[in-house]
């Protein structure tokens, strides 16, 4: 008789109280747990000074603390890929919340391939918003290397790569994340689909509960973005010379929006000028000059 498989679960929290219990009660709750499938959950806390270890250690869950904040939920991550004994990986964070079957339906696809992915719901509090991002049928397989270029190329109508949204196999756990900063991932998701096949089960699996209008505005995450994406182009840049021309240039004019956002005009047109010029970015440059401020309070430019 075949055993069933063992999904180890990477939660990581800092000051999560409010929201901790929502997301460790949609995996407990997951549908097939204990006949398709086994769970092993791994928290991490980065230095919580509320309530969270306490209310995971109600749900019989001991969470490896912290004791100094590393600034972001990297150190917790790669704590859970070296410790994970499951067959499967999945990441999440703690203010995450998972669709009861969400487990069940990755297994179904799984295998053959070292990634699954899914899509997801974003959903704002503030702005009582849900916005569905998946594809909308059935499952898209992608052959070797092509979520990687994908993702390198930034391009958006590729398949749903977020991290709350992936099932790893056991044999990827070896890719880490940066802890330089603590909070960064492009780099990750680069190295941890290069060179593999993957698959996308096409409907909304989790939900990603935020708050705010904007997610991405802080000025010196968007810095260190930006500064370590250019930094891990540079390492790429030998190998796929075009793909990362291409990369760095859609970088700049996505960090030109951020600027234009905020109001930063002048380091906006510094970073329009090294991106590709399309229709758009055009009209950003121009009305960097004149008329940004009416702009940039009516329409979503960056995030």
């Amino acid at each position: 008789m075949n055993s069933i498989p063992l999904i180890s679960v990477i939660i990581t929290t800092y000051q999560s109280e409010r929201t901790i219990l929502r997301l460790v009660d949609s995996i407990l709750g997951q549908k097939g747990r204990g006949t398709l499938f086994a769970l092993e959950i791994l928290a991490f806390d980065d230095g919580s000074s509320d309530q969270t270890v306490a209310l995971l250690a109600e749900r019989g869950i001991a969470a490896v603390v912290n004791t100094t904040n590393s600034g972001g939920p990297n150190w917790g991550r790669n704590c859970g890929l070296r410790q994970a004994k499951g067959d499967w990986i999945s990441i999440a964070d703690h203010d995450d919340e998972w669709v009861v079957d969400r487990l069940e339906a990755l297994l179904q696809f799984a295998d053959g391939v070292p990634i699954v992915s899914s899509g997801f719901i974003l959903r704002n509090a503030s702005l009582g918003q849900d916005q569905v991002r998946s594809c909308t049928q059935g499952v898209r397989d992608f052959a070797p290397n092509v979520a990687f270029i994908q993702r390198l190329l930034r391009q958006k109508n590729g398949q749903n790569m977020y991290i709350g949204g992936l099932l790893l196999r056991s044999d990827r756990a070896h890719v880490h994340f940066e802890e330089v900063h603590g909070q960064l991932d492009f780099d990750w998701l680069l190295r941890v689909t290069e060179g593999c096949a993957t698959r996308e089960v096409c409907r909304p699996l989790f939900i990603r509960h935020v708050e705010g209008s904007n997610l991405s505005l802080n000025s010196t995450y968007r810095d260190r973005d930006f500064e370590f994406a250019m930094h891990t182009l540079s390492e790429l840049a030998a190998r796929y010379p075009s793909e990362v021309k291409v990369s760095r240039a859609r970088w700049h004019g996505s960090y030109g929006r951020y600027w234009y956002t905020v109001g930063e005009f002048a380091k906006a047109r510094h970073h329009f000028l090294r991106s590709d010029w399309s229709l758009a970015v055009i009209f950003y440059f121009a009305t960097t000059f004149v008329g940004g401020n009416w702009i940039r309070k009516r329409v979503q430019i960056f995030g």
